[in-house]
This record gives C-alpha cells, structure tokens and sequence, in this order.
C-alpha cells in the first residue's frame, strides 16, 4: 500500500511559520504594499520551505475573478453545436480562461445550468449557444453582474451574434446560379428546437 500524501499546507501554516497573520500572507501573495520588506522576506522564505502552493481559485476568488468562462449549449452532438464550440476552446486555449462547459439535454439541466454558472463566484462570462434564456434568467446574470453573450439566439436584454441562414441560403443559391446551375432544390426539414421557440 502507498503511504497517505500529507495534508497540503495552508495559507494559516505558512503564517504561523512566518509569525504574522493570514492577511499580510495575503497581501505578499497578492503582491500588495503595505508590507515591511523584512517581514515580506520571512513570508517568502516560509513560503518556499512548507513548499506552498496557493490555490488558485481562492486566490481568484480574493481579487474578484475566477478565470473562468462558462458555455451553455444544448445537444452537444449537434454538428454546428460542436463546430462553435470548437472556436471557443481554440480561443480559449490561448488565454489564462478555463472552461465550465454544461451540455443541456432536459429543462431541469437547463434550470441547473443557470443556478450554478449564473453565480459571480463560478464564471466571470457566460457563453449561450444556440438558445435562448428565459426573461427570469436573463433578471438572474443581470443581477449577479456576470456578463453573457448569446452566440446564434436573441433576447433584446442581452448582446448577440446570430447566423442568418436565410441569406446564407441565397448567398448559396446565387453561387449555384453563377455557376451555371438552374435545377436547385433544397431537401430537408426544420426541426422543433425547444430552447429557441420561434427561431
């Protein structure tokens, strides 16, 4: 049997070791002034000895942001679900965000998405993809300040980027028609799409 890893040290332990509070701990972490340079080296050796490792969502959390960017997308299996949620992991991917991702497949994953992303202490943005938010969702990030972007839906309380796929589909059908073609049929089929009733 491998041995029990010890507990990790904590931001009190490298205090006491240091002989100064929590506080002034947090302020040489947070790279704050107010702290006389001797006790700044006695934190920072302490420190370096217990081998500390400040948790970085706590440390977030102090200076009032987590790094993280929530997305809410329903039916992760939807191609141009999928191919949306790909731009934003690319541009994420070169950025100090992490990613909260909820894949909504009923209305009570949907209610849970929003209880748990639309908390200032869970994401500092919200991503919705391919829906749109009830009003009282929509009341709910407005209060809690969190900032939300819809990407392919609409709700006039809330900044948006939808696709037009009627001129997509007339920008295609002139292509079609430049190229030579006059026989051009579309063949498919709208499906009902609870999360955006009307679109």
């Amino acid at each position: 049997m491998e041995p029990i890893p010890p507990t990790s040290v904590r931001i009190r332990d490298v205090a006491a070791h240091a002989g100064v509070g929590v506080a002034t701990v947090s302020r040489v972490l947070n790279g704050r002034a107010h702290v006389a340079e001797p006790t700044r080296l006695r934190v920072e050796a302490a420190i370096k000895e217990l081998d500390y490792r400040p948790s970085s969502v706590a440390r977030n959390l102090s200076l009032g942001r987590t790094l993280v960017v929530g997305v809410v997308v329903p039916f992760l299996t939807s191609p141009s679900a999928v191919e949306r949620l790909r731009g934003v992991v690319e541009v994420l991917a070169a950025s100090q965000y992490d990613l909260a991702l909820i894949d909504i497949e009923s209305e009570d994953r949907r209610r849970r998405a929003f209880d748990v992303l639309g908390r200032v202490d869970r994401v500092d943005g919200l991503l919705v993809i391919s829906m749109i938010p009830e009003d009282e969702e929509v009341a709910r990030l407005e209060r809690a300040r969190i900032p939300c972007v819809l990407v392919d839906g609409a709700h006039p309380e809330l900044p948006h980027l939808v696709v037009d796929d009627v001129a997509g589909g007339e920008l295609a059908t002139q292509h079609l028609l430049d190229l030579g073609h006059r026989r051009i049929a579309f063949i498919g089929d709208k499906p009902y799409d609870p999360y955006r009733p009307g679109a």
